[in-house]
């Protein structure tokens, strides 16, 4: 670009002496193709510095453009002790938590068990409420199935 703008300079150089040394350069045929010569040149020299111009303008404004959005700035360094999962405590809080779940189902279905050998009134409430409930549960996927 540099190179370019300097051979516009010069071409207007060429064509400001030219206007000097002749005064009357319109009275001459040869001179007028002398002079018409230089002024394609010097505007040749212009459009071609404008379109690089304009090239170099676009290049900067791409090369912003293509700028990565992340940036590393430090690389990553991993740490000397593993914060998570903490896999001891997940497997001895699973452990319990399972053991207490089981427990509870393992006591719920002995009562159960000896509530309907016993026919106790509670069952029997708990029998009827429950069939109730699951009923009810199909008459809405009914109801909501053939809606659809």
């Amino acid at each position: 670009m540099a190179a370019v703008e300097q051979e516009l300079r010069q071409a207007g150089e060429d064509l400001k002496n030219f206007y000097e040394r002749n005064r009357s350069w319109q009275s001459s045929p040869q001179l007028v193709v002398e002079e018409d010569r230089l002024r394609r040149q010097a505007q040749l020299r212009q459009e071609l510095y404008l379109t690089l111009k304009r090239e170099y303008e676009t290049a900067r404004i791409e090369e912003v453009n293509d700028t990565p959005v992340i940036t590393v700035i430090e690389a990553a360094v991993p740490p000397l002790e593993r914060s998570k999962p903490r896999r001891r405590l997940n497997v001895i809080l699973a452990f319990v938590v399972g053991g207490m779940l089981s427990l509870f189902l393992a006591f719920g279905a002995e009562y159960f068990d000896r509530s309907s050998r016993e026919e106790d009134q509670d069952y029997q409430e708990f029998r009827n409420l429950a069939g109730a409930a699951w009923s009810e549960l199909r008459r809405m996927l009914r109801l909501g199935g053939s809606g659809s």
